[in-house]
C-alpha cells in the first residue's frame, strides 16, 4: 500500500521520509519498502524508523538498508530493534562527511565497538544517545572523542 502510493505519486525526488507514521510493519514489507526507496529514491537525505520497537531491523536486507544509510545526512534509528552485529554494520555504512544527526535512543548498544561510537560523535552535529546501555568503557572513548 505505502509502495504503490510512493510509485504512483513518484515520489523519486524525496528527501524525506518519517516510517513512524505509516504503522507498523512486518520484515517483508520493510524490506520491500526499503528496496523501492533504494531503487528509486535517489535524492532522500533524511528518514525516521524511530518507534518501531516490533520490528527487528536487523532482519531487513542490511545491504540495502546499508546503500540507503550510506546517503543520508540525518537518520533516526530510536527505539528500534538490533543485535549487535546488525547495527554495528549499519554504522559502520554512515558516511561520515555527510552525517549531521543520528538518533540511536533506546538502542542497545553495549556491545558495539566503541571506535565505532567515537567516530560517530566526532562527525555528527546531533548525536543522541538517550537510554541506549553504553558501557562505562564506551561512554569514557564518547567523551573523550569531543575533548580531541
Amino acid at each position: 500500500d505505502v509502495i504503490e502510493t510512493m510509485e504512483q505519486t513518484r515520489f523519486r525526488n524525496m528527501k524525506w521520509l518519517d516510517l513512524t507514521l505509516l504503522g507498523v510493519f512486518n520484515c517483508f514489507e520493510m524490506s520491500m519498502l526499503l528496496e523501492h526507496i533504494h531503487n528509486n529514491c535517489r535524492t532522500l537525505e533524511k528518514i525516521n524508523f524511530g518507534e518501531h520497537r516490533s520490528l527487528d531491523l536487523g532482519l531487513v536486507n542490511q545491504s540495502i538498508l546499508g546503500e540507503i544509510v550510506s546517503n543520508l545526512s540525518h537518520i533516526n534509528l530510536s527505539s528500534t530493534l538490533w543485535d549487535a552485529s546488525p547495527i554495528e554494520n549499519i554504522l559502520l555504512r554512515i558516511n561520515l562527511e555527510k552525517i549531521q544527526t543520528i538518533d540511536l535512543s533506546h538502542v542497545n548498544l553495549c556491545e558495539v565497538n566503541k571506535e565505532v561510537l567515537t567516530s560517530l560523535a566526532r562527525h555528527a552535529a546531533d548525536l543522541s544517545l538517550k537510554c541506549t546501555h553504553l558501557t562505562t568503557e564506551q561512554l569514557e572513548a564518547i567523551l573523550q572523542s569531543y575533548l580531541e
